[in-house]
């Protein structure tokens, strides 16, 4: 028996939960990874820590020990199942959406290749995006 399985049983009398130590693992590599520069991606939805497609860090989801993004990681923990990929393709569209308005480059209709305007944008909520 390792010494951290031999504390944890003195603590607790009992053994170390397998996904304790590949949660600690995975947290390890994560850090070691910002450390030198790398993002993290979601294992669910391949948002990469740090772009316009997901605000904050990427967690490690307890019960399946994955990498998940918080939007993710929320959906898990309310549903106990992964976000559907239809839904994800929706919010990364928005993003890009929402991106492309910041830095000013025009978007289109997918069907009648209409440009977005200022009009457009105050008297609709969202710009329909294709699938």
């Amino acid at each position: 028996m390792c010494m951290p399985y031999h504390h944890y049983y003195q603590r607790y009398g009992r053994d170390r939960d397998l996904n304790l130590q590949v949660t600690h693992e995975i947290r390890a590599r994560i850090k070691q990874d910002r450390e030198t520069g790398r993002s993290a991606m979601c294992e669910n939805c391949e948002a990469v820590e740090g772009t316009h497609e997901c605000r904050g860090y990427h967690g490690i989801n307890g019960e399946t020990s994955m990498i998940l993004c918080a939007a993710c990681n929320n959906f898990y923990s309310k549903n106990k199942r992964h976000r559907p990929e239809n839904d994800q393709h929706i919010l990364k569209t928005r993003a890009w959406m929402k991106h492309d308005r910041e830095v000013g480059i025009p978007i289109f209709c997918v069907h009648c290749n209409a440009q977005e305007t200022a009009d457009l944008i105050a008297t609709t909520f969202q710009f329909v995006v294709g699938t």
